[in-house]
């Protein structure tokens, strides 16, 4: 998965920020299921359309009926009833488990609670059965007919035939019977009832800042769940999420076991939240037992799912470029380090020429030797020899002529 300039952007200013976090698990969102042994208050509620049941040799019409079942004076469950053969009253009572039923038509039951009317709204039922304006009352109906071939098939049969119903219920009783047989049919694959809650739990195996090119993980999913729903932050980025072969999952339907974020290659600087989150049909199976004898029980529909999520965090930084390893040949640079053979000029010495009489030095910038004028002779007391000695002679002769010439001007002022 590819992202934007500036999106690598942003990921790579959250992951300066972002630490590694430790997974993050939420508490179920559902409060508790009613406890048994709870008291409880039970009382009639929304009426639905008449059904007909054949019982024996004939058939019956039969009043549906939403109950409202009040625990401990708080707010009411939905309920329906669950012994047609058995009049429903109002008043005390208290919740208890459901027993006398087989668990393969009480998770059929329990696929009709989370799955019709008022779990869902009438609308929406009549959408999943494909009937066109499902009202309230026809949902009620139907959805009590359904639960009733579960739990009192022995006693009494649905009439599912619109010409066996009388013409003034027609009406309705189309999509009464349209909606019963979706409830019944092959989509009803039934719900457990139990008291567990959604659980889901990530956790990170290594904590450590990963490289691009890396396969980030093994991240573990924990859930009782066959399938948990994994949402990703950034929702695209330099990565992809991938199981123990490399393969790309589905994020709707994760299986626990571990999975792996495969980061790009050429990924920037940046990093990722993997969100778990996890829902449960928290079917109880409580029922209603009134404190008459004799009184119809009714089953509980519970309020809320449970929800539970669990996250973790990682990051990333850029691929680092391989260090080159240093040639072993030498390298044809000259050295930096001074060699251990002199040069020629250091090496030897130069040897000391023997001056020439009158010769001058071949070294232009040596200064030219003092000349001790009061000392005619050169160092050393040795003769002025060429032209040092004649050019002292010129020296003395332009003394005397110089000397001569004042005497002169000196001579003729004092004549005049």
């Amino acid at each position: 998965m590819k992202t934007s300039g500036l999106r690598k952007l942003a990921a790579a200013a959250v992951a300066a920020s972002l630490a590694l976090l430790a997974p993050v698990s939420s508490a179920p969102a559902a409060a508790a299921p009613p406890a048994v042994g709870t008291g409880a208050e039970g009382k009639y509620g929304a009426m639905g359309h008449r059904v007909y049941l054949k019982v024996g040799d004939k058939t019956h019409r039969y009043i549906t009926q939403l109950f409202e079942i009040s625990v401990d004076g708080g707010e009411p469950y939905h309920s329906y009833c669950i012994e047609v053969q058995n009049p429903f009253a109002e008043g005390g009572g208290t919740v208890q488990e459901w027993d006398g039923l087989g668990a393969d038509k009480k998770d059929k039951v329990g696929w009709i609670l989370e799955n019709s009317y008022p779990k869902i709204t009438a609308e929406s039922l009549g959408q999943a059965a494909g009937v066109e304006g499902l009202n309230n009352k026809e949902a009620i109906a139907a959805t009590q007919a359904a639960i009733w071939s579960y739990t009192d098939s022995d006693y009494a049969t649905f009439v599912d035939e619109l010409d066996k119903w009388p013409a003034t219920d027609r009406g309705h009783g189309d999509n009464i019977i349209k909606v019963y047989k979706y409830l019944t049919s092959d989509a009803n694959v039934g719900v457990s009832f139990s008291d567990n809650t959604a659980s889901v739990e990530l956790s990170l195996g290594q904590e450590k800042t990963w490289e691009a090119g890396d396969k980030a993980g093994p991240i573990t999913v924990a859930s009782e769940q066959d399938t948990v729903k994994l949402t990703v932050e950034p929702a695209e980025g330099d990565y992809t999420i991938v199981d123990e072969d490399g393969n790309e999952i589905d994020l709707d339907n994760v299986k626990p076991g571990k999975l792996f974020v495969k980061i790009d290659e050429d990924a920037p600087e940046g990093s990722v939240k993997l969100k778990a989150a996890s829902s449960a049909n928290t079917m109880t199976g409580r029922v209603f037992v009134h404190n008459q004898p004799g009184k119809q029980r009714v089953v509980l529909i519970d309020k809320e799912n449970s929800f539970a999520e669990s996250e973790v965090s990682l990051k990333w930084k850029v691929k680092e470029e391989p260090t080159e390893e240093p040639s072993e040949e030498p390298s044809e640079e000259p050295s930096e380090e001074p060699s251990e053979t002199p040069s020629e000029e250091e090496s030897t010495p130069a040897e000391e020429e023997t001056p020439q009489p009158g010769g001058a030095s071949e070294d232009e910038d040596e200064s030219a030797p003092v000349v001790d004028e009061a000392n005619d002779n050169g160092p050393g007391g040795l003769p002025r020899t060429g032209a040092e000695l004649s050019s002292a002679l010129a020296a003395a002769a332009v003394l005397i002529a110089g000397g001569a010439a004042t005497v002169f001007a000196v001579r003729r002022k004092q004549n005049r």
